[in-house]
C-alpha cells in the first residue's frame, strides 16, 4: 500500500521558520498580557514543572511550576513563574487567569488541566471541574486522526505535520530543569507550544467531533478522580 501510494503524496511541508525561532520572554506582567491579548484561541498551553520523584504530580511535597507558555502558532511567550534563578509575582496568576478566561489546547491536557486546578484550588479560586472556556488536547486529535494509540508524542507529531524534530532544538534533561539557565528553560518551554498551536489547527477539522469531546471528557474526569483521591475512610 505505501509503495502504491507514495508518489501520489503532496510535497511534506517543513516549518523551517521552526528552526531558528526564538521564543519571546517577557520581562513584566504587562509585557506578557500585551502578547496574550493578540493572541486567537485557542491559545497552546505548556508548563514545566518540577517535583522530588518522577511521576510529577502537583500534590506532591515541594512540586512547583517553574514556568510557563503560552502561543498562537505564529507567536510563543514563556515567563518564569517558580524557578531558582527567577521567581515572579505575577507569573502563576497570569497562567491561571489565562487558563480560565481563554480556551486553551494542550499536548496529553490532563497534565496541565491538574496542575492549574491544583493551583486555583490551593489559591481557594471559585474553579469547579474545568476552566469555563474549556480545553483541546493535540494528543487526542492526534489519536483520532491517525487512528492509533502509539506514536503519538509531541516530538513525533511535530516531526509529521511540522517537518521538524521539536525536541532536537533544544539541549536539556526535561528531568533536571531546575538546574538549567532559566533562558534554556523558557525557550524550551515555549518551543513546545509553537508546534502545538500549529498542530492543532491542522487535525481538528479532520476528525469525528462527538469523538474528539468524548476523550476531552474522559480527560476531565480521570483528572478529577486524580485530584480527589480517596477519602481516608473509604480506603480503611
Amino acid at each position: 500500500r505505501f509503495f502504491a501510494n507514495v508518489d501520489k503524496w503532496a510535497e511534506p511541508k517543513i516549518d523551517t521558520d521552526l528552526l531558528t525561532y526564538k521564543v519571546v520572554m517577557p520581562r513584566s506582567e504587562d509585557e506578557a498580557r500585551s502578547y496574550i491579548n493578540k493572541m486567537r484561541d485557542p491559545i497552546a498551553i505548556d508548563i514545566e514543572t518540577h517535583t522530588k520523584h518522577t511521576n510529577f504530580k502537583p500534590m506532591e511535597f515541594g512540586a512547583r511550576i517553574l514556568c510557563a507558555s503560552f502561543s498562537d502558532g505564529v507567536t510563543s511567550i514563556a515567563f518564569p513563574i517558580d524557578h531558582p534563578q527567577a521567581q515572579t509575582t505575577w507569573g502563576l496568576r497570569l497562567l491561571l487567569e489565562t487558563a480560565e478566561c481563554r480556551r486553551w489546547v494542550a499536548h496529553s491536557a490532563g497534565f496541565e488541566l491538574a496542575w492549574i486546578l491544583y493551583a486555583a484550588r490551593q489559591m481557594d479560586l471559585p474553579w469547579d471541574y474545568e476552566p469555563s472556556m474549556g480545553f483541546e488536547d493535540t494528543q487526542a486529535l492526534a489519536r483520532l486522526y491517525h487512528q492509533r494509540a502509539s506514536i503519538l508524542s509531541l516530538d513525533d507529531l511535530s516531526r509529521i505535520h511540522c517537518g521538524i524534530s521539536i525536541k532536537d532544538l533544544t539541549q536539556v534533561d526535561v528531568g533536571n530543569l531546575i538546574n538549567y539557565p532559566i533562558e534554556d528553560v523558557l525557550q524550551y518551554c515555549g518551543l513546545d507550544t509553537m508546534p502545538c498551536a500549529r498542530i492543532y489547527r491542522k487535525l481538528i477539522p479532520h476528525v469525528d467531533k462527538d469523538n474528539y469531546r468524548s476523550l476531552i471528557r474522559a480527560t476531565r474526569a480521570t483528572t478529577e478522580m486524580m485530584l480527589r483521591g480517596l477519602d481516608r475512610k473509604s480506603v480503611v
